[in-house]
């Protein structure tokens, strides 16, 4: 997406010229008149992604601009809602001194360290799940194996629940649009649909006492309100109970508890409880023999048609449609879609932990988002 194509905070901001007596010479070199401050907001939003540079940057900027410090901090109240606080000691998202927020601030790093082990093979996979959650926006995930992930994530939905209560707020202004040209930037029935404050929940199981550890640091993080924890064996007898308790189906699943032999088991539990396009990933699945078996194991189901065929295999009392890859079902051609989608990525530089597998749900009761323009 190009620079022009931020959606614009217009309204947010007082673009009125401000009343004031005409400057000095002198005057008018130390700050810039109203009509300058004006289109120096206008010109600001077509190059800064606001939400994801936090209050400190944009102050920054407007600093060097040489506006006066009152109307920096107005300025701030209408892009963030609140006034920020800018002293760099605050944890709330952790803005560093640089601009940087969220996982990039140095703050964040040093109190997520404690969790790092190479052997865990995520330190590539962790900031990936980080950019997934801020993209996909989900409202309930679970997480199998809590850990340096579990911050990540935590830390991905406490930044998208910011991200909604701007766009919120912006919708409730009409000003929710591309600039210059307008355009609607907002969907309207997602926006509105839940409080901010509230959206985004990850449901982490753990069976180590570690996972207390996650917590505690989450809040030090400032992203526990995000967090509940279930200590327990994910194969244990409360674990289908944990399930049913949780209500709303599952946007994204993710799976990293080291046991790839008990892959389909946890699928068979899990896959009925993910919405329609909803995503499981799961570490480490290329390069070793169990995940690599499961992988196949799931491959009628990528077949068109595997959806109707499981319905109907149901329907005739035949259960729920398990997967044999030794006797694949024969599959009607344009019988319908199929069960889901896969892609798996490699790391090609390890041989431990280097590669996941996403799988998203399709199925029969499936819908294509809305088209919304005719391209870009």
């Amino acid at each position: 997406m190009s620079t022009n194509d931020a959606p614009t905070q217009q309204s947010r901001v007082s673009t009125a010229p401000q009343q004031s007596p005409s400057p000095s010479p002198s005057s008018k070199s130390s700050s810039p008149s109203g009509a300058e401050q004006r289109q120096a907001v206008l010109q600001l939003m077509s190059e800064m992604n606001f939400t994801a540079v936090g209050p400190h940057a944009v102050a920054t900027k407007l600093r060097a601009l040489r506006f006066p410090e009152h109307r920096v901090r107005e300025l701030l109240v209408q892009l963030f809602g609140t006034p920020p606080v800018l002293n760099t000691a605050d944890n709330s998202h952790f803005r560093s001194a640089t601009g940087g927020t969220g996982i990039s601030s140095p703050s964040w790093v040093k109190l997520s360290q404690p969790l790092y082990n190479s052997r865990m093979g995520v330190d590539h996979m962790a900031p990936m799940l980080y950019s997934l959650v801020r993209l996909i926006k989900p409202a309930n995930t679970l997480e199998i194996g809590a850990g340096y992930t579990t911050l990540h994530i935590l830390q991905a939905l406490a930044d998208n629940a910011q991200e909604l209560a701007l766009y919120q707020h912006l919708h409730t202004t009409d000003s929710c649009r591309l600039w210059p040209e307008g355009a609607p930037w907002c969907v309207e029935e997602f926006v509105n649909k839940t409080s901010p404050a509230q959206y985004g929940v990850l449901h982490s199981v753990d069976r180590l006492a570690g996972a207390k550890r996650v917590h505690r640091i989450a809040e030090q993080m400032g992203t526990a309100s995000h967090l509940q924890l279930h200590v327990g064996d994910v194969f244990g007898a409360q674990m289908e109970e944990r399930l049913a308790a949780l209500g709303a189906p599952l946007d994204l699943v993710w799976l990293d508890f080291g046991g790839g032999k008990d892959l389909g088991r946890i699928f068979e539990l899990l896959w009925p409880r993910v919405r329609a396009g909803g995503l499981i990933v799961i570490h480490s699945t290329l390069t070793n023999a169990y995940s690599r078996l499961f992988l196949r194991s799931i491959q009628p189901w990528l077949l068109p048609g595997s959806s109707a065929n499981k319905m109907r295999r149901a329907a005739a009392g035949q259960g729920g449609g398990k997967p044999s890859p030794e006797q694949p079902e024969p599959e009607e051609e344009g019988a319908g879609p199929p069960e889901l989608e896969q892609i798996s990525l490699l790391e090609p530089a390890k041989q431990l932990q280097n590669s996941c597998t996403i799988l998203r749900r399709i199925g029969l009761d499936y819908r294509d988002p809305p088209i919304y323009t005719l391209e870009a």
